[in-house]
């Protein structure tokens, strides 16, 4: 049985009711009560680097994986990719400039707009790390937005990862001299596993295009195997922390003392692990590791607890980020170590991050 209560202060007029029930705990209020929640809610998920066939396990002999060079055109000195004019006006066998051999690529005679295709063979990106292309500029005006992109396409052609400037890899205003692009690939975003095909277009918004030549255009791998962590579920995964696990069964002993310029329990290695950011907020880069000192360098880095047993040993290298950082699956960013070394004197290495998945909550289920 409800119970109505009327409270009467001193101030003439003035007065306050409440409704008592038979639970106080189920007491509903008149009126619209508003519920607030995130709009993301953050999910912790570990993430492994992990190679393209599935391996999470670094201690591989990166040596044996080679430098290779896949040539796309050169001017058809030599015979590659086979190149054609979707638009515009192309010449592709020009000898009017040359970088290597007799002939280049002629894009003087190209105007906003226009663009030339390549078909090759198909090729997993994920085994190359640049990619190369020499520049000569005849004629160069400012004026407007100016550009030369490479756009690169799957073997369903798809366009994949994210188009580049190859304007943005050399001084366009330099003129009368051929210019190496080298241009990482990481900065082409997340090309999947399969490429066969590339597009070159010409951006002049306003003023006189650009008189450009391009010539040796090539897929180069610097070696080594490369390890990636990438967006979880293809959600936006934000990242806290990044560790570097070590198993090991030589110097079992060696519990407290880490020798800063070796690298793992060993000594130095000769060509290095290489740390890559490729994120659209922020500025890529590119990180060689050969010693242990080398991951101290980094701001909010430390070495974790080491212990040993007498036959093996294990240790591991930390970095927390101040805040953390945002992995898009839509902007193709990741993270990846390369192994250039023999490593597989080690039991285990294995490079994880720890991220949070921000998700969306369930209206519904509310």
């Amino acid at each position: 049985m409800a119970v109505g209560i009327q409270i009467e202060g001193h101030t003439k007029g003035r007065s306050a009711a409440v409704q008592a029930g038979e639970s106080s705990a189920r007491v509903r209020p008149n009126g619209v009560v508003a519920y607030t929640m995130p709009y993301e809610k953050p999910n912790y998920t570990p993430i492994f680097a992990t190679a393209e066939d599935g391996t999470i396990n670094l201690a591989i002999d990166g040596t044996a994986f080679s430098a290779s060079v896949e040539g796309v055109h050169d001017g058809t000195d030599t015979a590659l990719w086979t190149a054609s004019a979707t638009s515009g006006t192309w010449t592709f066998n020009s000898s009017a400039q040359a970088y290597d051999g007799t002939q280049s690529i002629d894009g003087t005679s190209t105007t906003n707009g226009a663009v030339a295709r390549f078909d090759g063979t198909t090729l997993n990106p994920n085994d190359y790390s640049k990619f190369k292309v020499h520049v000569y500029i005849s004629q160069f005006n400012s004026t407007g937005t100016k550009a030369v992109n490479i756009q690169m396409y799957n073997s369903s052609n798809v366009a994949v990862g994210s188009s580049v400037n190859i304007l943005d890899y050399i001084l366009p205003s330099v003129e009368d001299v051929w210019q190496l692009a080298d241009i990482p690939l990481s900065d082409f975003g997340n090309l999947g596993t399969d490429v066969d095909r590339l597009d070159i277009q010409v951006v002049n918004t306003q003023g006189n295009p650009i008189d450009f030549y391009l010539d040796a255009l090539e897929f180069v791998s610097v070696g080594g195997r490369e390890f990636f962590i990438r967006p979880v579920n293809n959600e936006v995964t934000m990242i806290n922390k990044l560790e570097m696990s070590f198993l090991a069964t030589d110097s079992a002993t060696r519990t407290n003392d880490i020798d800063p310029s070796g690298f793992g329990f060993g000594s130095a290695i000769s060509n290095g692990m290489v740390f890559r950011s490729t994120q659209v907020t922020y500025t890529p880069f590119e990180y060689t590791l050969t010693r242990n000192f080398d991951f101290y360098v980094f701001p909010g880095a430390d070495v974790g607890h080491v212990k040993g047993d007498g036959t093996t040993a294990m240790f591991k290298h930390k970095l927390e980020y101040p805040t953390p950082i945002e992995l898009n699956p839509k902007t193709g960013d990741y993270l990846s170590m390369r192994v250039n070394d023999d490593l597989s004197s080690y039991g285990e290495i294995y490079f994880a991050a720890s991220g949070t998945i921000l998700r969306k909550p369930d209206l519904e289920s509310l």
